[in-house]
């Protein structure tokens, strides 16, 4: 199993952020904060800082990119192009610099209140999708189908698997659901599959690895 990148991570945290002396003025805790991160895109009229949701776009933390940051009157959804432990790391020096500047203090609301999203490209063995193989009727059904109904002929193989909570059933934060698939674009020899997971990165490599690891057994 190789990393070959992370297409994209994310951080939902739902909190609530005070001061009790007083809350600062809402214009200079946004420039100050658009210019410790170097934000490029940043709220500049009135009516943005009122919005229920101020964007902040294309900054950058310890060497990366923060695509983005969404402030909301219950917590944050933050958004970068690396691994889950960079926007770990983000959100606490976020937290400490506002209470460092500003006296705004975190105040949790919620008793679940964080969840995570990890959309990463790897490089694995072809096995991590052998625990299909007892479908194997039904994809060489859908080959003789695909010739028969087109005249298409071309060797249908196995592509992916999903896993999913019964979002109905999830009060609150609602995580997506685990997607592994081969690669749009590419190969299949290549053996490039993109996944998704509600987990950390790191989490969500050692689901993958166990997964190939399954995958060689079978």
């Amino acid at each position: 199993m190789e990393l070959i990148g992370v297409d994209r991570s994310k951080i939902v945290s739902l909190f609530f952020v005070s001061n009790p002396e007083g809350q600062p003025i809402r214009s200079e805790m946004a420039f100050a904060l658009t210019q410790k991160y170097g934000f490029a895109v940043a709220p500049s009229k009135i009516e943005e800082l009122q919005a229920d949701k101020v964007i902040f776009g294309q900054g950058s933390f310890q060497g990366v990119s923060i695509e983005s940051l969404e402030v909301y009157s219950d917590g944050i959804i933050a958004t970068a192009k690396s691994p889950s432990d960079k926007l770990d790391a983000f959100l606490e020096d976020l937290l400490s610099w506002s209470e460092a500047t500003f006296g705004m203090k975190r105040i949790e609301t919620h008793k679940v209140n964080t969840v995570y999203e990890s959309h990463i490209i790897v490089k694995a063995d072809p096995s991590i999708l052998s625990i299909m193989d007892g479908l194997n009727s039904l994809r060489i059904e859908l080959q003789k189908n695909l010739l028969n109904t087109s005249n298409i002929t071309a060797q249908v193989e196995q592509f992916g698997y999903s896993f999913a909570v019964d979002q109905t059933a999830v009060a609150g934060l609602k995580p997506i659901s685990f997607r592994l698939e081969r690669k749009q674009d590419a190969s299949f020899t290549s053996n490039l599959f993109y996944s998704s997971a509600p987990l950390k990165t790191e989490d969500h490599l050692a689901l993958l690895k166990k997964a190939e690891t399954i995958g060689k057994k079978t």
